[in-house]
């Protein structure tokens, strides 16, 4: 046997200071790593979940109150919301959208599709992406629109997208995903067989709310910021004094006291307060006095247009048929422009601000009494600068498979004489559409032809998105009508005094004295000064003018 060697136990020893000296400048780099910060060794070992729950608390935040204001949905079984990671996820039964084997929205599915809508309005963070996802079961479909349920699934999803974006949601935020029967909720039996129970939970459709940029401060696009002065919350009581009596002098002065161009006071040099007459772009326009004379305005030569606006819409379906059925009640012709966040129906422009009136107390006397009209003020000094109205197209079929497309779009040529043409939505969305069409009339008398052919019946309308304008509106009250200056200072003096709301005075084509507030950014401004004169009395005539600016 071998002597034990007394000094054995240092090779352990020096094993430790080994380890122990590797562990201090492993300690080391992460300390040269992090600039000189506080390091603790924990951070390194903390769980993956705490990063997550940072991340994902505005979608928790999300789901809690889509809980509180879709309860009655929920309850009734029309939709369930669970969170999956980092998305809340709204689910719907496929059956109670859409028909089976259609991709056309059913009318029961958009009220519960505004319902969610106006909750994602009311809830704190509402600046999420949303992935709509459709699903089949596994039951294969074959027809001309829709050769498998790839596209079946595709083009339901598509259709919700497209009802978002109509209803003012930003195309950016959507996207449409199509799953067919890929991803089953309830899986089938070990032959395969169907279940009518499992197909029923498989077809449905689910909105993805998620955040592709974690980082980014939700709800921050939706804070606005003004600067503009506030009417007298108590304004409301100040006002129904003044009207009653502003309303009862009216017919006693309402004289025929009209100047004369040859008259000192309306000379062309004399500065003039802010007229909705003279281009919206102008310095003039932000000013706002209602002691200065006014000028008579040669309409034609400001470049000033006028239309009524019988109202704006955030679905293109329902400007559709407001369309439709103003031209039914009135006889006028009505157009549709969009600007990316509302459908505006209007008259056709006319350059006699008169004549407008005219034509708008016409129109108000024939159509429902709830619908809110305005005079839209179209000033350019480029007309060419005025927006046109939309155009339009109707959508034959949707394909994931560019070659499918292709394949439709030869097979309608041939059969039905119809000459279409593809856009790409996205990579792999295809669209096959009509050649745009100017006439709202005749895109409807062409859809009906279309809707008659074997396998086309689920086309519909849908606007270009070329046609699309850029414009915003200020707003403008009318608060009275006179046919004497005199009168229309007096109003003013007395508003100003006992409201705090600035006006001016313009004076138009047909020689009457218009007494006008301030120029309002805020929609909601305006209309409830609007109902405040409108309420109090009518003898004032009180109309809403929508200064038009293109961006």
């Amino acid at each position: 046997m071998e002597p034990e060697d007394d000094d054995s136990w240092q090779v352990s020893y020096l094993d430790i200071i080994t380890i122990l000296l590797g562990f201090l400048v492993i300690l080391l780099s992460f300390s040269e790593l992090n600039n000189g910060e506080s390091f603790s060794v924990s951070d390194l070992f903390k769980s993956s979940d705490d990063q997550s729950e940072f991340i994902t608390t505005p979608i928790e935040k999300i789901k809690e109150e889509l809980e509180i204001l879709l309860k009655p949905e929920i309850d009734a079984g029309q939709l369930e919301i669970f969170r999956e990671l980092n998305d809340v996820r709204i689910r719907f039964k496929s059956d109670d959208l859409y028909n089976s084997g259609s991709a056309q929205l059913q009318d029961d599915a958009t009220q519960i599709l505004n319902r969610v809508l106006a909750a994602f309005q009311l809830i704190e963070y509402n600046d999420f992406e949303i992935d709509v996802e459709g699903h089949t079961d596994n039951v294969p479909i074959s027809s001309s629109s829709f050769p498998s349920n790839w596209e079946l699934s595709t083009s339901r999803a598509s259709n919700i997208v497209r009802y978002f974006s109509e209803m003012g949601l930003p195309q950016k935020r959507l996207k449409a995903s199509g799953y067919a029967d890929s991803r089953p909720l309830v899986n089938f039996d070990d032959q395969g067989n169907p279940m009518p129970a499992n197909k029923d939970e498989n077809r449905r459709v689910v909105l993805r709310l998620y955040y592709s940029n974690p980082e980014s401060v939700a709800g921050a696009d939706s804070v606005l910021l003004s600067n503009e002065s506030e009417i007298n919350t108590d304004s409301s009581a100040i006002l129904e004094n003044i009207v009653e009596n502003i309303a009862a002098e009216v017919d006693e002065n309402d004289t025929e006291n009209e100047p004369t161009n040859s008259d000192p006071e309306f000379s062309d040099d004399e500065n003039t307060s802010a007229s909705v007459t003279q281009p919206v772009n102008t310095p003039q326009n932000t000013e706002n006095t209602s002691t200065t004379t006014p000028r008579k305005v040669d309409t034609d030569a400001a470049g000033c247009s006028y239309a009524v606006q019988l109202g704006n819409f955030e679905s293109f379906i329902q400007s559709l048929n407001a369309a439709d059925e103003a031209e039914r009640q009135t006889g006028y012709t009505f157009d549709i422009t969009y600007n990316n966040r509302l459908f505006s129906v209007r008259t056709a422009s006319k350059g006699s601000f008169s004549d407008i009136l005219s034509i708008q107390e016409d129109i108000i006397s024939k159509v429902d009494e709830d619908l809110v009209t305005g005079v839209i003020q179209q000033c350019y000094e480029n007309t060419s600068k005025r927006p046109l109205p939309i155009t339009y197209q109707i959508q034959l079929g949707f394909f994931q498979n560019e070659q499918n497309a292709l394949n439709f779009k030869e097979t309608i040529a041939t059969d039905f004489d119809i000459d279409a043409e593809i856009n790409q939505m996205s990579l792999q969305a295809y669209s096959v559409l009509t050649k745009p069409i100017s006439s709202r009339r005749r895109i409807e008398q062409r859809l009906q032809e279309i809707k008659s052919f074997d396998g086309l019946n689920n086309a519909f309308i849908k606007y270009d998105p070329e046609s699309v304008s850029e414009y915003t509106f200020l707003y403008q009250l009318q608060i009275a009508s006179f046919s004497n200056r005199n009168d229309a200072d007096i109003l003013a003096q007395r508003i100003k005094a006992e409201m705090g709301l600035e006006s001016s005075i313009k004076l138009y084509d047909n020689n009457r004295y218009y007494l006008v507030s301030r120029p309002f950014s805020n929609w909601e401004e305006i209309l409830s000064l609007y109902n405040t004169f409108s309420r109090d009395s009518s003898d004032l005539s009180s109309i809403i003018y929508l200064i038009e600016r293109v961006k």
